[in-house]
């Protein structure tokens, strides 16, 4: 396999045999306008055959290209044979395409047609370089960089820094027209990055809506994956970060994009930027690395918080980032890139480099690269830096602009001005966009017409889309289009790219980011509506099977063109695209988006349905952004339930209740919640998919409120309901695994009930389910729950590993509800451990963090664990204050579960502040406590929390007297109880039997 150049690696990308074409770029291969899917060893294998028509390759030639360093049978390369045989209906006993040499190899027999698809790009990764025509002077490199010498040489101070290994992140910054572009270009283009680093470039596309999560990113890496070496990169990323090889499904098989969306199902956010800094700088140990990424004003907040990654990052990496973007478009409104900016610069962490405008100097010597040979008076670079105020872009244009007016003409000497400059006036508007409007002004309607149809179709413009938006042919406009960027230095033809139907398109650009935003300002909005509809359709229609690759995009020309149902319908599609990268902000910026625009489609059932689930699904993802208990998250739930009501949909009512019943549940409010889980109780009466979830969901209620019985009875019935295959999406439509959390909720009610062991069972369950799914959401429940039983079966030691498991997940993926809940037994466990200052402290922490969200279920016990806590320290007065708020917690949520053991925790209390002459009035007062702790139990037929207030009342009774009272009363409750006779509660209880006889 040959090397291909930095500068040209689309080139020679695609071999045409009819009926079939191959695309090395986009590794397809397609029959007409169909595509074949081949595993990536057999594209490469199909390939080398290509690459070498005609000449016979061995086996070992084709094993050494194909599998590099790996030891494999000829049995595998004769299965990747078979498989081109079969997609190319190729007959090994009389071959059309591949012939075998037996015993020796193959060789490519049928007649291959290259298709070269140059493109023009600085190394092949940078922005497009501009063009010159023959009818104005040629603008050099050095002409395009004048006056930025001190700018270059911090540059390259800053990437040999990065030679050093300490990585570099460098903001250019600047306003339109500054030169930011054209000063990373020329950096990049300079010998010491060319003989040293590898070039990722990426570009942020400006946001009508929503952004697209890591676009920049993801076009960075693409180009690094099919760049000369960029199997190395795509090997790195399958060990480091596989999640971001998902995210381009071009560089996998099926068979492998299966394999990876299973293996890496509980991948979050933060993780996802974790893993890529991983692969960068494992990718930069190799060689240098130099990620560009332009117009970060544009860019989506995802791909700023992995830029603040990499440059918060301590470890040693030979990597530099260069970031451009416009400070009127970050400081004009509340942009994320503004308080990422301020943390790096004070903590050291990047530098920020503006570009200045052009000193007189510089102007003076532009002037002379311009015009050379030319005899124009030494004012002239005064007159023009005075109009331009040194601003590069208007610079040029101003000297476009006297060209074009025969101010400066050449002649047979050089370039000369044709009147004395005293009596030129250059008439030019000072500001830049009044001046590029009088340069379109020069251009011809057609021409007119062909770049605002351009600007429409946005910074990718493809010939296709401007016939479409312009309604004429696509032979026409390409060949208006290549004369319009012979003829004028605005616009430019880039490369040809292959669409997905297979035909070759011609792709162009703007020059400058600036004439596409005056050209678009310039379009009436009647005829912006209208061409941006057609630019849609056209793309729609090109990507029918592919619309999530641009459903951004879609839904952004929609929106545009006034076609609300199709933008919501692409919203919804790209919404899903951000959460698959796991940007759940993103994620609800498209969401919210699509909700509002709903709401101006006509009135009708299909609308309240689309509505409904839009709402149903940004409740699921506000839950992760803002936290189970935020505000936002009851009010999108609400909404969809009221919709879904309204049109007697019990699928979204469904969905729609079950989000409010966890709504509530979690804020603690346990009344709300009994009456939204009847509800969707009632509604899974018609709708049997949904029963699984009303019944733990009426599991978890019971539970909280104390009806143990009635709670293991539902948990049971979802249990047994419950299969893998039938309810495999509910976690999508629901947010959580039902299977799961039933078991989670019968170990929970079985405790409680006095069935230890089937509690300890049932756990077991819930633990293997959660870790089958290996998704967060999941498994830190499943392990804190874990914690919860371990903890009331009195087994500190096994509660300590689940709740170690719970935490770091929960840290990895940076769940704040989920970290302060855990911190609660956490810190107890510390005070377990006599650590009793430092673990009441965090448990108050905790709590305290817990309130501050609204999330007040389980808050009983947690002060119970408080409490406890604090009788252990030796302040009980503290520990009865603890109590008094958890009964008012108890009492206001209707959270009744642990109202037994808080009253059984206040007796405990009571005998350790009332000692000497308030003894005997203390133990009275205790007695009462305990008595009403086992009668609370009793009632809810909590045998488990029964038997350790009995237990406490018997020690009582034991200290004043009552030994024979107290073994009847702890005997019979300990008779009670069938099981769990291992335990610390049960064999305490034992021990005092044998003491009271």
């Amino acid at each position: 396999m040959s090397d291909r150049s930095a500068t040209t690696w689309l080139e020679d990308s695609q071999f045409l045999f009819p009926p079939f074409r191959l695309d090395r770029s986009d590794e397809r291969l397609w029959r007409d306008s169909q595509p074949i899917d081949l595993r990536p060893k057999t594209f490469r294998l199909l390939t080398c055959l290509l690459d070498t028509p005609g000449k016979l390759l061995t086996k070992d030639t084709l094993l050494d290209a194909v599998w590099p360093g790996i030891h494999v049978s000829d049995a595998v390369l004769r299965g990747c044979i078979r498989e081109i045989r079969q997609a190319l209906d190729d007959l090994a006993g009389a071959p059309k395409f591949i012939e075998t040499v037996p015993r020796r190899g193959y060789r490519f027999i049928a007649e291959a047609r290259r298709i070269p698809t140059p493109v023009r790009q600085a190394n092949g990764h940078g922005p497009p370089v501009p063009s010159s025509n023959g009818n104005e002077p040629v603008l050099t490199e050095a002409a395009a960089v004048v006056g930025r010498e001190g700018e270059l040489e911090r540059l390259r101070r800053a990437f040999e820094s990065a030679l050093a290994g300490a990585r570099q992140i460098t903001l250019v910054v600047g306003e339109p027209g500054i030169g930011k572009t054209t000063l990373v270009e020329s950096f990049i283009n300079s010998t010491l990055v060319e003989k040293n680093a590898t070039v990722g470039y990426g570009q942020c596309i400006e946001r009508y809506g929503p952004g697209e999560a890591y676009m920049p990113v993801l076009q960075a890496l693409l180009r690094l994956c099919r760049d000369a070496g960029g199997e190395q990169v795509v090997g790195v990323l399958h060990k480091y970060a596989p999640d971001w090889v998902l995210q381009m499904p071009s560089l996998l098989g099926d068979r492998e994009m299966e394999k990876l969306q299973r293996r890496n199902g509980g991948v979050s956010h933060e993780r996802m930027q974790r893993e890529l800094a991983e692969a960068i700088e494992v990718l930069a140990e190799r060689k240098p690395l130099l990620l560009v990424l332009e117009d970060l004003h544009w860019a989506d907040p995802s791909t700023l918080e992995l830029i603040s990654m990499l440059a918060s990052r301590r470890e040693a990496a030979r990597l530099m980032l260069i970031g451009t973007y416009r400070p009127s478009d970050v400081q004009a409104k509340a942009h994320p890139l503004r308080n990422i900016e301020k943390e790096l610069l004070r903590h050291h962490s990047a530098e920020r480099l503006h570009v200045s405008l052009l000193t007189d100097a510089a102007v003076s010597d532009y002037l002379m690269l311009r015009f050379p040979q030319g005899n124009l008076p030494q004012g002239l670079a005064a007159l023009v830096r005075e109009r331009t105020e040194g601003n590069p872009l208007f610079m040029v244009e101003m000297a476009n602009h006297l060209i074009a007016e025969g101010t400066i003409a050449q002649s047979e000497t050089g370039w000369k001005l044709q009147s004395k400059l005293a009596n030129v006036d250059l008439g030019i508007p000072r500001d830049l966009r009044q001046l590029i409007e009088k340069e379109l002004e020069t251009l011809s309607a057609a021409d007119q017409e062909m770049l605002q149809a351009a600007s429409i179709v946005g910074v990718e413009i493809t010939a296709p889309c401007i016939a479409a938006a312009l309604q004429c042919g696509l032979e026409e406009v390409e060949r208006r289009a290549n004369t319009l960027a012979r003829s004028s230095h605005l616009f430019q033809h880039l490369s040809d790219v292959e669409w997905p139907d297979g035909a070759l398109a011609a792709r162009y650009g703007f020059t400058h980011q600036l004439y596409r935003e005056v050209l678009y300002d310039g379009v009436g909005a009647a005829r912006r509506m209208r061409l941006h509809q057609r630019v849609g359709e056209c793309k729609e229609a090109a990507f029918a099977g592919k619309l999530g690759e641009v459903a951004g995009k879609l839904a952004m020309h929609f929106e545009a063109s006034r076609d609300f149902d199709r933008a919501v319908r692409y919203l919804e599609l790209a919404a899903q695209n951000a959460l698959n990268r796991h940007s759940h902000r993103e994620a609800a910026e498209h969401l919210t988006r699509a909700i509002r625009l709903a709401g101006a489609l006509a009135p009708s059932v299909d609308r309240t349905r689309r509505e409904c689930s839009l709402q149903t699904t940004l409740g699921q993802v506000l839950r992760t952004v803002k936290g189970y208990t935020a505000p936002e998250v009851g009010i999108a739930f609400l909404r969809a339930g009221e919709l879904s009501a309204s049109i007697k949909d019990r699928v979204q009512l469904g969905r729609a209740l079950h989000g409010l019943w966890e709504f509530d549940y979690k804020r603690g409010v346990i009344t709300g919640a009994r009456k939204h889980a009847e509800r969707l109780l009632k509604v899974s009466q018609s709708d049997s998919d949904s029963a699984i979830e009303a019944y733990y969901a009426m599991a978890a209620t019971q539970t909280c409120a104390g009806e143990f019985s009635s709670a293991y009875s539902y948990a049971s019935k979802a249990i047994a309901l419950h299969h893998p295959e039938l309810h495999g999406s509910h976690s999508a439509l629901y947010g959580q695994d039902p299977g799961m959390f039933s078991q989670l909720w019968a170990s929970i009610a079985a405790w409680f009930l006095g069935y230890s062991e089937r509690a300890l069972t049932h756990s077991l369950a819930m633990l293997t389910l959660a870790q089958g799914r290996n998704d967060p959401t999941s498994l830190i429940p499943a392990y804190y729950t874990a914690a919860v039983l371990r903890q009331m079966r009195r087994e500190p030691a096994i509660a300590q590993q689940h709740i170690a498991a719970a935490a770091a997940l929960a840290e990895e993926h940076q769940f704040p509800y989920f970290l302060s809940r855990i911190g609660v037994m956490t810190a107890w466990l510390k005070v377990v451990a006599g650590q009793e200052a430092e673990g009441i402290q965090q448990m108050g922490e905790a709590i305290g963090a817990l309130d501050s969200m609204g999330a007040l279920w389980f808050r009983p016990y947690n002060l119970a664990l408080l409490a406890e806590a604090q009788a252990r320290a030796g302040r009980p007065k503290a520990g009865l204050e603890s109590i008094k708020e958890a009964s008012a917690a108890s009492n206001i949520g209707g959270q009744h579960f642990y109202d037994a053991e808080l009253y059984r925790l206040q007796g405990e209390l009571t005998l350790q502040i009332r000692t000497g002459a308030q003894r005997r009035s203390g133990q009275s007062e205790a007695e009462e406590y305990f008595i009403e702790a086992i009668e609370e139990a009793r009632r809810r037929a909590a045998k488990s929390l029964q038997l350790r207030a009995t237990v406490s009342l018997s020690r009582l009774w034991q200290a004043i007297g009552k030994e024979k009272q107290a073994r009847a009363k702890l005997a019979e409750s300990y008779r009670s109880l069938s099981e769990g006779f291992d335990t610390h509660d049960m064999m305490e209880a034992k021990k005092l039997l044998a003491e009271l006889a």
